[in-house]
């Protein structure tokens, strides 16, 4: 199935997630750069709204499941052991296609009215809950996920998106609003749901098991460290929104939700990356910490230069959505910060995971969601939608601190060059200080930082060649590599 994985084939594996990060983001975008000519930011604020409900909700349910199957079937597949993978894909969707089934159920029995939600609304919840983020698309991805076999998630994501595109914008066309928007979103993730059942389809070894009692516990006690991490990061991503929503209201709610948006294109980076890393280190028996310490690095080269562009440019994507959306300049800028924090405790994350510290794992993992959680309310309250921004940033400040602290427990000694921030920032300020032109600004802050990095020995020639290895495997880019190299290293 697979051989013994190098942080090249886990760059390889992130860059498939991270184009369907990618595809995501784009096709989102152009879809509300489109929605926003048919209909008006609180439109937008309330369908993001439901999502958000949805999202919490899935979390509730969840009991961690996800988490577990990734770390179990992360373990046996560095055993190519066919026969318990396939016992822990299929308990793990079994027992989650009922938990979510009763959970979609039971949302259609709340009262209209409940946080404010209409009864169309609650209905739209359930059906997301069920269709998409509660059963079929989580388990399918965490299993192709879990494998590396990451292509197949960009390939579900961008034939997803673009029936997406497809449906919304033709119902907006119609002049549906609220239910072009929503409808889009299931048509997309309908689609995404065949294209995974599909794919699984495909795989030979793959075999359907009965539930096992052993399994299902297994994955349980996997995942439950990860629970209440993921109710409160849930609640700490989705918070924001429902507090805006209710105490601000729709149209802020809207602005607010687009540069949310914006900011995740950004800190999807690292989490591919790193999250990635997670079913590596549980296979892996040594060099955990090398092997996180050179993830985090790589993804601090990639993403810094991108994060200082979205600082000083962030009215750039916003003003292509309309004047209105303009305001949320700060918030955008705001959220980016937590791109300069997100490496280090995402990698972190990841390896004290695959050394079974689930303890130390859940305090790392509820760190950030709690500031957030305890800052929303009053900071929406006495600064809107600035508030939910700072709310949101402040839980990596947090989450840091902590992981600071939890790493002497595990004699885990955290390698990041400042440099690395820096030279971006630095390079981003004189372009923006200048007034340059955002296009000049992102060629320069990305050409410039590879060719400092280079120089000073931060991204080395091994480090290259496992990212060209990774995102190339076509021979016709190596002159186009060797070129490079040369140009950076003088060889």
């Amino acid at each position: 199935m697979r051989d013994l994985m190098s942080v090249g084939k886990v760059v390889r594996g992130s860059l498939w997630l991270y184009i369907s990060s990618l595809i995501n983001n784009f096709i989102g975008y152009l879809y509300w750069i489109i929605a926003t000519r048919f209909v008006e930011p609180a439109i937008i604020g309330t369908s993001s709204a439901i999502m958000a409900l949805s999202s919490l909700i899935a979390s509730i349910f969840g009991l961690g499941i996800s988490v577990g199957e990734t770390r179990m079937i992360g373990k046996s597949a560095g055993s190519n052991d066919y026969e318990r993978i396939s016992y822990y894909f299929t308990n793990a969707l079994i027992v989650s296609l009922l938990i979510f089934t009763a959970a979609s159920i039971l949302i259609l029995f709340l009262p209209e009215g409940f946080m404010g939600y209409s009864r169309i609304e609650m209905i739209f919840a359930s059906i997301f809950i069920l269709m998409g983020l509660g059963s079929w698309n989580v388990i399918f991805s965490t299993f192709f996920t879990s494998l590396l076999k990451t292509e197949v998630i960009a390939l579900s994501t961008s034939i997803s998106q673009i029936f997406k595109f497809i449906v919304g914008i033709s119902l907006l066309y119609l002049g549906m609003e609220l239910y072009g928007i929503i409808g889009g979103i299931i048509a997309s993730v309908l689609i995404s749901d065949l294209v995974l059942i599909y794919m699984i389809r495909k795989i030979s070894w793959l075999k359907i098991k009965g539930l096992n009692g052993n399994i299902i516990k297994e994955i349980l006690m996997a995942g439950l460290p990860s629970y209440l991490p993921i109710i409160l990061g849930t609640a700490g991503n989705y918070l924001g929104i429902l507090t805006i929503y209710g105490i601000v209201g729709k149209n802020i709610t809207g602005t607010y939700y687009i540069s949310f948006m914006i900011a995740s294109f950004v800190y999807n980076i690292s989490f591919t990356i790193l999250g990635l890393m997670f079913p590596l280190l549980s296979g892996m028996e040594d060099g955990r910490k090398r092997a996180t310490n050179r993830a985090i690095r790589i993804s601090y080269v990639i993403t810094m230069p991108i994060a200082a562009l979205g600082i000083f440019y962030a009215n750039v994507p916003l003003g292509f959505l309309g004047e209105e959306y303009l305001k949320s300049t700060l918030i955008l800028r705001i959220l980016l910060i937590g791109a300069f924090i997100i490496p280090i405790t995402a990698g972190f994350g990841s390896l004290i995971y695959a050394y079974g510290k689930y303890s130390l794992a859940t305090i790392h993992g509820i760190s950030s969601s709690i500031t957030r959680v305890l800052l929303y309310f009053p900071l929406v309250q006495s600064l809107g939608d600035v508030g939910a921004a700072i709310s949101y940033t402040s839980g990596f400040l947090s989450e840091l601190l902590i992981t600071i602290i939890l790493s002497r427990r595990i004699r885990y000694r955290i390698e990041f060059n400042p440099l690395i921030a820096a030279i971006p920032i630095s390079i981003g300020s004189i372009m923006y200080i200048f007034s340059m032109h955002w296009i000049i600004a992102a060629i320069t802050i990305l050409g410039a930082s590879l060719f400092i990095y280079a120089k000073l020995g931060l991204l080395n020639k091994n480090d290259l060649k496992e990212i060209y290895e990774a995102l190339f495997t076509r021979k016709y880019f190596l002159p186009y590599a060797r070129y490079i190299a040369h140009l950076l290293y003088e060889e």
